[in-house]
């Protein structure tokens, strides 16, 4: 799949098309120039002496994706980018770089000072209107010099999620903790601050929260006496994470997830551009694989149709060039006799 940092050539049709489509969408700006290369990236910013924005990626993530082609080309956003230099690192390329930033998922942007000390970051996929609230603050803290000031912005959020918007979901949320002192909610909607929101402890032990969230899929963890991350054990909807766990799951308005149910019809989905080939296999079938096929208008979703499954909940992974994978768009984790995580859905 062809991507806005990729260092393929282009064939001269579909370049053309791009750049008309480029121009349209800098009709207010000039081309942002995204550098793969951390070294030269940094060599640009000592030069320049400019705020940087690295934008940390996977080709396999559509999140990353998405926020690539949509927000990353946005008139308003590559606008704004022209103030800082920009980095655009494949996080499966340069594992280190990732460690280094301790990225909890992709995509995350990370913005660095003028001398490349972090002041902020944004985690998951942020539409438009939001990522410029990112960048306006940082254009604005460097002009009045509150970057390293005590009247700093960036020790909260740059997204309110405390105040109902026009755009939100209220969403209400409790997890029990009688004896904590302390419980902070962390998640994607607070870019993983530990201190950037506090829940509040009622009388029967319970700490509760009302967020106000835009439509999306959000991962989070609770955050007890600043010590140990415990997952919410009332949300059947997980996803594992880095460290050998799973983080819950927030699903708001009416996100895309993996399967489609339909029936006694399974349609498994996956969105994979450079796999070779991919089969699914599952408790539904014996654990068979067979065969997924390219979508034709997007070589890089995959997907294939399974009937007549019995009212059940089955467990089920992709083999994606021979590798077991679990669905990254599922969100109901499964386990079987060797407690291994599986994907999983149920027929009615």
């Amino acid at each position: 799949m062809m991507s806005l940092f990729s260092n393929q050539k282009t064939p001269w049709p579909l370049l053309l098309v791009t750049l008309v489509l480029m121009q349209a969408s800098w009709a207010v700006a000039a081309p942002v120039r995204w550098i793969s290369n951390p070294d030269e990236a940094k060599l640009i910013q000592a030069e320049k002496k400019k705020p940087a924005v690295i934008f940390f990626f996977n080709e396999q993530a559509r999140p990353a994706m998405q926020m690539q082609t949509e927000t990353m080309a946005n008139s308003e956003v590559t606008a704004r980018l022209g103030d800082f230099v920009c980095a655009a690192i494949d996080q499966a390329a340069h594992p280190d770089m990732a460690g280094t930033y301790k990225l909890v998922k992709v995509p995350t942007v990370v913005f660095l000072d003028a001398e490349g000390k972090e002041i902020d970051r944004a985690v998951g996929n942020k539409p438009a209107s939001e990522f410029v609230r990112y960048l306006d603050r940082i254009s604005s803290a460097f002009r009045t010099k509150a970057v390293d000031s005590e009247i700093s912005p960036f020790k909260v959020a740059a997204v309110d999620i405390l105040t109902a918007q026009t755009d939100t979901i209220s969403t209400n949320l409790a997890f029990y903790a009688a004896d904590a002192k302390q419980v902070f909610i962390v998640g994607d909607f607070n870019d993983w601050r530990v201190d950037a929101t506090p829940m509040n402890k009622a009388e029967n032990g319970f700490w509760n929260i009302t967020l106000h969230l835009a439509s999306g899929i959000y991962e989070y963890m609770y955050l007890v006496d600043g010590e140990t991350y415990q997952p919410d054990p009332t949300n059947p909807f997980k996803k594992q994470n880095r460290y050998g766990g799973a983080n819950s799951v927030l699903l708001i308005g009416n996100p895309r997830v993996s399967p489609v149910v339909t029936g006694n019809s399974v349609m498994f989905r996956l969105y994979e551009p450079n796999a070779s080939e991919i089969s699914v296999a599952g408790s539904f079938n014996n654990w068979a694989a067979f065969t997924m096929f390219r979508n034709e208008k997007d070589p890089a979703e995959w997907g294939v149709r399974y009937d007549n499954v019995p009212a059940g909940t089955y467990q089920y992974k992709f083999i994606i060039d021979g590798v077991w994978t679990m669905d990254p768009e599922n969100y109901t984790p499964g386990y079987d006799s060797n407690n291994t995580m599986n994907s999983s859905f149920t027929i009615k």
